[in-house]
This record gives structure tokens, sequence and C-alpha cells, in this order.
């Protein structure tokens, strides 16, 4: 567990840590759009997630509140470290004002945490059209085969993703620990979701 030294002194003001991943993944943004949604399974292949279900669903259609537990025993200076919270999740598809492209968006904030000040996320799906092929500079490639063809063609599947997590917290030995960790674990929740949209089959009509 965490010294009790550390957690009896807090900052004035909450310390934030954000960090965002974009990468370009060989799916559909309608797929992943749909198992990021999927709260309900997160406990089957999401790293350090304990346990996970969706408490209460909107009439709209368009929000519901989440209860996670999350674990970390494997990364230190974190080790033993448990946290139980509940996230309010706005997810929408709609038309970008930008550019006039269809986006999926899912946005979860915490509204119940004793380990946290704030926790939230943001999932940002676009897909790619063949207009797009100088993307691939600037936003990591799934693997070798999402490369656009000779041709100048691009899979209709490929979609380009941008993760935003923000914490923000009151412990001073918490913040110095997600300075040192909150990248990594951001990777390694984009790598999970790639690997279910692998493992998940994708209809499409």
């Amino acid at each position: 567990m965490i010294p009790s030294i550390f957690l009896s002194k807090t900052a004035s003001h909450p310390i934030r840590h954000r960090h965002v991943v974009k990468k370009i993944l060989d799916t559909s943004p309608q797929h992943l759009y749909n198992i990021v949604i999927d709260v309900d399974s997160y406990r089957d292949f999401l790293p350090f997630c304990k346990s996970s279900r969706i408490l209460r669903r909107s009439n709209c259609g368009e929000m519901f509140d989440a209860s996670l537990k999350i674990g970390v025993s494997d990364i230190p200076p974190l080790n033993a470290l448990e946290e139980e919270y509940i996230s309010r999740v706005r997810h929408v598809q709609l038309v970008s004002p930008l550019d006039g492209r269809n986006e999926w968006i899912v946005e979860a904030k915490s509204i119940k945490s004793n380990l946290f000040h704030g926790l939230s996320s943001c999932w940002k799906l676009t897909q790619i059209n063949t207009e797009d092929i100088e993307m691939k500079h600037s936003y990591p490639l799934s693997h070798p085969k999402d490369d656009p063809k000779r041709d100048g063609t691009v899979n209709i599947y490929t979609t380009k993703v941008e993760f935003e997590v923000e914490i923000s917290v009151l412990d001073p030995f918490i913040s110095t620990a997600l300075d040192q960790v909150l990248e990594g674990v951001a990777l390694q929740q984009m790598e999970a979701f790639e690997k279910r949209c692998k493992l998940v089959p994708e209809y499409h009509t």
C-alpha cells in the first residue's frame, strides 16, 4: 500500500496530468466505438481493470454511468494501489463542424472517486479517406499493412484515433508517480483496445 506519510500530505490545488495517444488502426470507427462503450466487458481485456459494469443509462441513449475498479500491482511506485470509482460517459456520433466528416466521440468523467480529484478520458474516432494519405506521417500506423497502397487507396475500414486521458490529484506522491507511468499506461490501454478489435468479430452492413 502507499505509505501513510505520503497520503497525509496534500497539495492546495489539484495537480493535473494529461497524455494523448494518436494512432491509425486497421478497423472501422464504428467497430472501435462499439468496443469502447462496452464497459461491461472491460474487465475481460483491459489492463489493471478488476471489475466494470454499467450502472444506469439515460433516456436519450447517449449517456450512462459506469463503475470501474482498478488495481495496480506491478507498476512501481504504485504497487498495491486499488481504487473504485464511478464515471459518467457520453457517447455520440456526429458531423465535424470543421470538415464535415463523421466522428465518433466517447467522453468519460469521474463523478465519484476517493483517490482522484478528477479522472477523464476522451476517444475521438475518424474514418480515413483516400485524401488522408498524408496523415500517416503524423499518426503511427497499427502495423505495416495499414500503409496506403501504391495506387493511392486506403482500406475503408481504417480509423484515425485520438485517445486523451487526464488525471488530477491532490496527493504529491501520487502526482510524482503519475509523471513516471501515465504515458505507458495510456499506451497499454490503446494496445488493449486494438487487440480487442481484432478478437471481436466486426460485422459490415
